[in-house]
């Protein structure tokens, strides 16, 4: 199922469908009935792109003046193709549109272009099956003024997947991130709203999004929240493996040219051991994710800091102060024992 959909027929943008990682990473499929030549993306929100093995195509970034964020790149197929995959990674809580201006190989020039929404909960995908047993969960209220539509409305742009009209009075819906695979729910009705989740974060985005949406239209609401201090320690300890995982790959990567020129000097390398002979095995594949590395550090780096960030502003504390600790601890002292002790501080 499409993330982000387009009435253009020849773009979509689809999650990819086999790990954890891989589904939070949306894809962007482009095809023409003619070769294309060149396609620029345009992007006011951060976002990244990811490499593809089967593009043939010359990529050109242009970063974003100073003190903006954003994406501008260009890519210039050297082949005769018509159709080519596009990975790029969003941000949950940072909200805009991508757009893709495409040339195809024709004289004279033409362009095509298209809009995607990303949407603040771009990860989410909604789940058409109730989820049993249910997790512990926060929740956020809303109560107000407010009609059924128009709370449809806020839910439409903040999340994937939802019909534009609402025939019924009374509305429930279930989503999961693909990459944390938390859980949110949606009640709503006149004048009533509730949104809960295992996740901080996810009920401070909806808290700003629906808040904007009250605010632009003169509505007043009223907005209370019940938070549940299992929920964030089990949160970092879901991110903990991948953290875990991406410290092993660094260590695993430095350790191949030392293993290779072992192997070179032995005829017979047997008599290493077995994790060292797997590093020798994969090493094209270990350089490819560390190629990755940066890119996806700092994605779940930034994923922790937002849930202490949200935790404590929930509480009525700002503590952004404590953000470089916090960072230190990620990228030096990193161990969930010290991760929780920091949190819970």
């Amino acid at each position: 199922r499409a993330i982000l959909r387009n009435s253009a027929p020849f773009c979509a943008i689809l999650p990819h469908p086999l790990t954890r990682r891989r589904r939070a990473v949306p894809q962007l499929h482009i095809e023409l009935s003619m070769p294309l030549e060149c396609i620029l993306l345009q992007s006011d929100v951060p976002v990244e792109l990811l490499d593809v093995e089967s593009n043939q195509a010359v990529v050109s970034k242009t970063p974003p003046p100073d003190g903006q964020s954003g994406l501008l790149a260009t890519y210039r197929l050297q082949e005769a193709v018509n159709r080519i995959e596009l990975r790029v990674r969003t941000v949950e809580g940072r909200y805009g549109s991508l757009q893709a201006y495409v040339w195809p190989r024709i004289s004279p020039k033409a362009c095509r272009a298209a809009t995607y929404p990303i949407k603040p909960l771009s990860l989410h995908t909604r789940l058409l099956e109730p989820v049993s047993p249910l997790p512990t969960l926060n929740s956020l209220t809303i109560k107000g003024g407010f009609q059924v539509a128009e709370v449809h409305s806020w839910v439409v742009a903040c999340l994937p997947e939802v019909p534009a009209k609402l025939q019924v009075e009374e509305a429930s819906f279930t989503f999961r991130n693909t990459f944390l695979e938390t859980l949110l729910l949606c009640e709503y009705k006149q004048g009533h709203a509730t949104f809960q989740s295992d996740s901080v974060t996810t009920l401070a985005t909806i808290k700003e999004v629906l808040t904007k949406e009250a605010t632009a239209r003169k509505i007043q609401i009223q907005i209370s929240v019940d938070v549940k201090e299992e929920t964030v320690a089990s949160l970092l300890t879901k991110i903990d493996p991948m953290l875990v995982y991406q410290h092993e790959l660094a260590a695993k990567v430095k350790l191949i040219e030392t293993l290779k020129e072992v192997k070179m000097q032995e005829t017979d390398s047997s008599f290493l051991a077995p994790e060292y002979q797997q590093i020798l095995e994969n090493e094209g594949k270990l350089q490819r994710e560390l190629k990755e590395q940066p890119g996806y550090l700092q994605f779940l780096h930034g994923i922790v800091t937002d849930v202490y960030l949200d935790h404590y502003k929930f509480k009525g504390q700002n503590v952004a102060g404590n953000v470089p600790k916090l960072q230190r601890i990620l990228e030096k002292d990193y161990s969930l024992e010290r991760l929780l002790k920091f949190f819970s501080r």
